[in-house]
């Protein structure tokens, strides 16, 4: 028969284990992937929002003016598109940009900020169209990819489709 301090000590032990934290099998890189790009205005009529997507396919959308939806809207979408995206930063070199890229006024700026495992960097690109040459080689295109993949269209659109809920709010 045990004793008395010695079951004691063993249900102390069972408590312990049952309140630390649980580790997962998942991998580090893949649980804990942030993606963040916010738009910012002009002196014109630049939508303005940004779009939060999550490693497990959270999406958080807040339009703020000239968009069609403005507000916080969420939804979900495939795990795997969140992490192309990661893959597509890691390969062009995106934790190794700058934090600026460009300075100018009356332009709008799109701002990522990235979190693939513990490495995190935050990128403010000016706009500067389609002749940019001073980004650099693929930070445009994720931009875009993060639009598109967080598919931020129904959000956006201001009433240039005919599926777009309404003109741009200002």
């Amino acid at each position: 028969m045990l004793s008395v301090p010695f079951s004691s000590g063993l249900w102390a032990c069972l408590v312990l284990l049952t309140f630390l934290p649980q580790t997962s099998t998942r991998p580090t890189e893949d649980s804990k992937i942030q993606i963040k790009l916010e738009r910012t205005g002009c002196f014109g009529v630049c939508p303005i929002y940004s779009v939060t997507l999550f490693s497990d396919g959270r999406v958080i959308y807040e339009g703020k003016y000239h968009v069609a939806v403005i507000g916080i809207h969420t939804k979900k979408i495939s795990p795997v598109r969140v992490q192309e995206i990661a893959k597509q930063a890691a390969s062009i070199g995106y934790f190794s940009f700058d934090q600026r890229i460009n300075m100018a006024f009356d332009v709008p700026r799109a701002i990522t900020q990235i979190r693939i495992g513990d490495r995190l960097n935050r990128v403010e690109h000016f706009l500067m169209g389609k002749d940019d040459k001073n980004a650099p080689p693929g930070l445009t295109a994720l931009e875009e990819m993060i639009d598109q993949v967080a598919d931020i269209r129904e959000w956006t659109n201001c009433g240039r489709s005919p599926s777009a809920p309404k003109p741009c709010a200002r």
